[in-house]
């Protein structure tokens, strides 16, 4: 994608939108959130360093648990309004309305069913709090909503001020919670809190400055509105299920369904939380500039849309690798920073040098299933989630027991593979050739050579070694070029990041 195409005269504005850049708009919700993580990361210092392996198990326990729910809030239909709206935004108001009276009336619904079923799946320690937490998801549904009228319009900062003042608001929660001796229920309570203020503050930014203040409901759109969304909510379930289901497998392979701490799913969702973080940073930000994005070159021409995901794809993986790679290498200091060395946490750094390749992948994984939507192909990422689900569920189930949460960790990332594998496949047959080859290769070498002298300062320490490695990775891309020309055009038109762009 030229300077050029990605700016907004490249595409006709939907009727009734004033769009913005999109560049601009990745940029500006990438900082907020990394402002957001920091905060995020302050408040995961003090949980795993207040909290023992076996309550951060219980912790992990209710997150997980209530989160195999959440996916029946979205349904996706945020997917199919946002691809509609972006062509067309005339039917904002009736679209908005809809799916957020719908949603609201799923959400109590399921509310329910949580609590109940929480009786006989959840250790009664930890009922309380899954009744707190399953609360969260009204006002996450009622959110995720609103940024609908955010995404279509492509005016994406607003969420990420809104974004980042809530995860200061919910890391000062935590730690007040935890000072005055609160352990899950407090930490799930101050969740839930924050998610309600932060759904008031979107719910009135939108409708005094994006939309009118008017509520359409028309039950009889919702048929038609649901079965147009059912492949994508396949997809969320299905995505759900491979990415959570391991947790629950674990604490029932290794004997802990029904005891009052679980140790072994402590160490695992403390090694987990890293990939959780800077994931974070990165997946929502990137889903809701791509999404938009892609549609419309996907209008312009199949040319125009390859154009997109070949530069989208090099550009992740040049976040991607280096993380990964730095990440393996000082997996035990990043454990020591994060928990301290007094939680017991420690054993589960082999486990997050491991899983840390998942988070390369699911890069990749926003650019090219944001590709497919856009080609209206959903159906083959359906595809690709039931056979990672059914591979990932299958696999942990026969190893667990062998290799514990290890299996676990090197499972995520061959199901990532697997995933990538099938939609690529369908990119390719689609888009033609995309050019990867070359930048995939070039990459492998910086990454080969980085990891030779990662290897020989390992034994000088994180302080060394790290500055080090990362000079080797930055230098290893601008001998090799893997940031051609497009790329560089992409970078030059971010705000702050645009002026180092000459660099690579």
């Amino acid at each position: 994608m030229s300077a050029q195409a990605a700016d907004d005269s490249a595409t006709p504005a939907p009727a009734g939108v004033k769009r913005t850049k999109p560049l601009p708009n990745s940029t500006y919700l990438t900082a907020a959130s990394f402002a957001g993580k920091i905060f995020a990361f302050v408040a995961l210092l003090d949980i795993l360093r207040t909290l023992p392996a076996p309550v951060f198990g219980n912790y992990t326990d209710v997150l997980t648990y209530v989160g195999l729910f959440g996916m029946f809030t979205d349904l996706g239909l945020n997917t199919v309004a946002v691809r509609d709206l972006a062509q067309d935004a005339r039917s904002a108001v009736e679209y908005v309305s809809n799916i957020l009276v719908l949603r609201l009336a799923l959400t109590i619904g399921l509310v329910v069913v949580i609590v109940v079923l929480a009786q006989f799946l959840v250790s009664p320690v930890d009922r309380l709090a899954v009744f707190v937490f399953s609360l969260s998801l009204i006002p996450i549904a009622l959110g995720t909503t609103f940024g609908i009228a955010f995404q279509y319009q492509e005016r994406l900062i607003f969420p990420a001020i809104i974004n980042v003042v809530s995860s200061f608001l919910t890391a000062l929660g935590y730690i007040v919670v935890l000072a005055l001796g609160h352990h899950v229920l407090g930490l799930v309570a101050v969740f839930t809190l924050v998610n309600v203020l932060s759904t008031a503050a979107s719910a009135w930014f939108v409708y005094a400055r994006l939309l009118r203040w008017r509520l359409v409901v028309d039950v009889r759109t919702w048929p038609s509105l649901l079965a147009r969304s059912f492949p994508f909510f396949v997809l969320t379930m299905l995505n759900t299920i491979y990415l959570r289901a391991d947790m629950q497998i674990l604490k029932l392979m290794m004997g802990c369904a029904h005891e009052t701490v679980c140790r072994p799913l402590g160490e695992y969702g403390a090694a987990y939380r890293p990939l959780d973080a800077v994931g974070s940073i990165f997946y929502a930000n990137i889903n809701m500039v791509m999404l938009p994005l892609l549609n419309r070159m996907a209008v312009e021409s199949r040319a125009a849309l390859a154009r997109v995901v070949r530069i989208g794809t090099t550009l992740v993986l040049a976040v991607g690798v280096p993380i990964a790679l730095l990440t393996t290498f000082f997996a035990p200091q990043a454990m020591h920073l994060l928990a301290g060395k007094e939680g017991g946490y420690i054993v589960a750094a082999p486990a997050l040098a491991v899983v840390i390749w998942a988070f390369p992948c699911s890069l990749v994984q926003c650019v090219w299933y944001n590709a497919v939507y856009a080609l209206f192909k959903q159906h083959v990422v359906v595809l690709a989630f039931a056979v990672t689900a059914v591979f990932n569920i299958v696999f942990n189930i026969l190893l667990i027991p062998h290799f514990s949460y290890m299996a676990s960790a090197a499972l995520t990332v061959a199901s990532e593979l697997l995933n990538l594998l099938i939609v690529f496949i369908t990119l390719r047959r689609s888009l033609g050739p995309l050019g990867f080859g070359v930048a995939t290769a070039k990459l492998g070498i910086v990454a080969a050579v980085a990891s030779v002298v990662l290897w020989l300062l390992h034994p000088l320490g994180i302080v060394v070694g790290l500055p080090i490695g990362g000079l080797v990775i930055l230098a290893g891309l601008k001998l090799t070029r893997l940031i051609g020309k497009a790329e560089r055009e992409v970078l030059s038109s971010m705000p702050v990041v645009g002026r180092y762009a000459a660099l690579f």
